[in-house]
């Protein structure tokens, strides 16, 4: 067992406490730079890694009987399993315990069945993610700040984007923080809710019970009563929809909610969601083109890559089944590679029936990588990510005030800019989040010219390749 690492600051350890959460001591690499980037996990979940039926339930029978001795029950869900404590149980629930011991069980499939419920994060914090330990770092905190490449208002005055009427429209799904109201998806509305073949629906929420943080699209999101303040995701699925919207009018946006305001999504959620939309795909060849996925998680050691295969299998799935997956890169300013990003490079995504998954770095307006944007050969492909303009919740309206307010001639006011008032549907936000959907958009409008080709035939149209223009290096 590794020793818990450094706690993080209280805003941090309140999301951790919300999930349940512990963080493990950082790693490093050659170059000395992955301490910023902890690995963040609940500590009362386990995700568990079944080649099949047979394996799954020894893999279920030997975590079982390990959480037994130690008192505590076991609950099955369709990703992995939850702990809590029995009536006799002392001292808290690590779920590291349990994979700590099974990694050295005699069956095989058992040590490789068992792995830790990562828990992801859209990564907004420049300079870390919401469980980065010790930001601060030169040339990177005012990246955060609105007016400084950070979320604020701004006016955008272009017309509504038209979808037009073509024959097939390409379809792109965004699990992230659901889609707000704005004017852009009341004209041409986004999907909300997945419907399948029997009639079960999904949406808005994948599941509605692990978003532990609010609403963050739907309600405006002030994260604390008491202060007004918006919350740090407030309207980060919203403004994803609105760049694909920009990039490709004619896509077909489905908008499904797998994470509420605190940014932050357990791996066996969307090990879930992402296990209902290969369904969805099977039951309708074609149904989705591409799939875009802000979000990501820092696997605590080298080795236990090995073990994060629930994730990994699903996703080379929906490539085989012709979904193009568009990943951030992430926000650390770090080369340790970020998951499921990173998968970027898997010899499985290479394979010729196997549609590419794409890191994504961002640029700045000038064509060179942003300071914030983690990078290494692990990224595969870069797009505009900094001081971008798209749309926002026109319910978001956090209770910061302009610095300056008076009233002048007539009575009419007069300021400057209130930094969270965003009720005229405009923002503009900087990250990697944002650029993987703007590739996504550029890929899906690629694919529709295209005629949409064969799976075969869809990896050379995957807009993957770095840049060699590089401006202000010296």
């Amino acid at each position: 067992m590794t020793s818990p690492g450094p706690r993080p600051h209280a805003g941090r350890r309140s999301a951790l406490d919300r999930w349940h959460g512990s963080i493990t001591e950082p790693g490093s690499t050659p170059t000395g730079e992955w301490p910023q980037a902890a690995t963040a996990y609940r500590s009362t979940g386990l995700v568990l890694h079944a080649p099949d039926d047979e394996a799954g339930e020894r893999i279920r029978r030997a975590v079982t009987e390990v959480a037994a001795r130690r008192d505590w029950v076991v609950s099955a869900g369709r990703s992995g399993v939850s702990l809590a404590p029995a009536e006799s149980s002392v001292g808290p629930i690590d779920s590291r315990e349990v994979v700590a011991e099974l990694r050295r069980h005699v069956d095989p499939q058992v040590a490789a069945g068992v792995g830790l419920d990562h828990l992801m994060t859209t990564a907004e914090q420049f300079g870390g993610n919401p469980f980065a330990i010790g930001h601060g770092r030169t040339g990177l905190d005012r990246y955060g700040d609105s007016g400084y490449a950070g979320r604020g208002p701004v006016n955008f005055v272009v017309p509504t984007p038209r979808p037009g009427s073509p024959e097939r429209a390409p379809r792109v799904v965004v699990l992230d923080t659901g889609l707000g109201d704005h004017p852009w998806f009341t004209a041409y509305p986004a999907k909300t809710v997945v419907t399948m073949n029997d009639g079960r629906t999904i949406g808005p929420e994948i599941d509605p019970a692990s978003i532990k943080g609010i609403d963050a699209d739907g309600t405006g999101a002030v994260a604390n009563a008491l202060l007004g303040t918006l919350a740090s995701h407030s309207g980060h699925g919203t403004f994803i929809a609105g760049l694909i919207r920009q990039a490709c009018p004619e896509a077909d946006i489905v908008a499904l909610a797998v994470m509420g305001a605190d940014g932050i999504v357990a791996e066996s959620t969307l090990t879930d969601a992402l296990t209902l939309l290969a369904d969805r795909q099977r039951e309708e060849p074609g149904w989705a083109d591409a799939l875009v996925l802000s979000l990501g998680y820092y696997a605590e050691t080298a080795d236990d890559l090995a073990y994060n295969t629930a994730l990994k299998r699903i996703l080379v799935e929906l490539g085989r089944l012709g979904v193009a997956v568009f990943c951030a890169a992430g926000n650390d300013a770090t080369d340790r590679p970020s998951y499921p990003a990173a998968f970027a490079v898997d010899e499985d995504f290479a394979a010729p029936d196997v549609v590419p998954l794409v890191s994504v770095a961002a640029l700045n307006p000038d064509g060179s990588v942003a300071l914030f944007s983690n990078d290494g050969p692990w990224v595969t492909a870069e797009a505009l990510g900094v001081n971008l303009v798209s749309t926002a919740p026109v319910t978001s309206d956090g209770s910061a005030r302009a610095g300056v307010h008076v009233r002048g001639p007539q009575g009419r006011p007069r300021g400057g800019v209130d930094p969270d008032a965003f009720g005229n549907g405009f923002a503009s936000w900087s990250g990697t989040s944002f650029a993987a959907p703007v590739l996504a958009g550029q890929y899906l409008r690629t694919l529709a010219e295209a005629g949409f080709p064969p799976i075969a035939e869809r990896a050379r149209l995957v807009p993957i390749g770095r840049g060699v223009r590089r401006t202000h290096v010296r």
